[in-house]
């Protein structure tokens, strides 16, 4: 008897936004990162400042339209220095705590599949004044070369 283990890695994707002359691009609309899945930590930093929050999302475990095992869902509970809501199904409203500057808001929108990635987008609050990166920690990977 054989067993079969698919080829797969669970990895860490950094996406760094930044800070210029003018705005922090997360600021002036939404902005691609990273695709992934699975059940994973995303971690908000304001890099100026060092403020950090992070709570943890599951799915994007189908490519099939109508399997619901394909939609992001929150992992309830796994808020650190946030408040996160789930207003349209794969979007995620994220508000910070007051340490972040008085709190900021952002929003986290995800396809419901894993070949058209997320975006992210500053939609509330004191503008950044340096650097700014989400994180997606401990993401499954296949399929891999």
């Amino acid at each position: 008897m054989s067993i079969v283990v698919p080829r797969s890695i669970v990895r860490n994707f950094v996406n760094p936004f930044p800070f210029g002359a003018g705005p922090n691009p997360v600021e002036t609309g939404p902005k691609t990162t990273q695709g992934t899945r699975g059940n994973f930590k995303v971690i908000l930093e304001d890099n100026t400042t060092g403020f950090k929050c992070e709570f943890r999302i599951s799915g994007g475990y189908s490519s099939q339209t109508l399997n619901p095992r394909r939609n992001f869902y929150l992992k309830t509970g796994t808020e650190v220095l946030c408040t996160v809501s789930n207003p349209i199904l794969n979007t995620f409203d994220i508000t910070t705590d007051a340490s972040d500057s008085g709190g900021r808001t952002y929003r986290l929108a995800f396809a419901g599949y894993v070949q058209t990635p997320p975006t992210i987008e500053k939609t509330g609050g004191a503008a950044l004044t340096g650097d700014f990166t989400i994180t997606y920690e401990d993401c499954f990977i296949d399929n891999f070369n």
